[in-house]
């Protein structure tokens, strides 16, 4: 089985146009080339302590390649047209507030899929779910997922 927390099928705004358009020539030519990423790390969580920690962690970079950035995207469009139909158990989960990537693609995606996934809305949640406020609730809600899965 799978567990997807707010994953990136689809990003919840849309990049600058510009952005879009140097990422595509560069993805020609030098795919690997990091460009900054401008992630807005307040909307990360709702708890400021953990914002801080993802700021203040070394190993953490404002970094993306074209080449990254657009395998993600088609691979999102992908899993959301696919007409393959997913055999294991998931659990997909997306906070309601995220404004980094879309809770209507991931919800999308475990309704086409729902003889196989159970889809969860995490009202008020931002996108870091396990280090948001409501990630008390968010971890017994994924462990009782966890147990129902290995009991059956």
């Amino acid at each position: 089985g799978f567990i997807l927390s707010s994953p990136w099928l689809e990003l919840a705004f849309t990049p600058p146009t510009w952005k879009t358009n140097l990422g595509k020539a560069l993805n020609k030519v030098a795919s690997f080339l990091p460009l900054k990423n401008d992630l807005d790390t307040s909307q990360l969580s709702k708890d400021t302590s953990e914002v801080q920690k993802y700021e203040d962690d070394e190993l953490v970079h404002d970094k993306l390649t074209p080449g990254l950035f657009f395998q993600i995207q088609e691979a999102g469009n992908e899993a959301l047209t696919s007409d393959k139909l997913l055999k294991q158990p998931g659990l997909c989960y997306h906070g309601e507030k995220d404004k980094i990537t879309s809770h209507s693609a991931t919800e999308r995606f475990a309704r086409n899929n729902k003889d196989v996934v159970t889809w969860w809305s995490v009202p008020n949640g931002y996108h870091e779910l396990l280090n948001d406020e409501e990630k008390v609730l968010v971890n017994e809600k994924v462990s009782a997922w966890i147990s129902r899965e290995i009991e059956s």
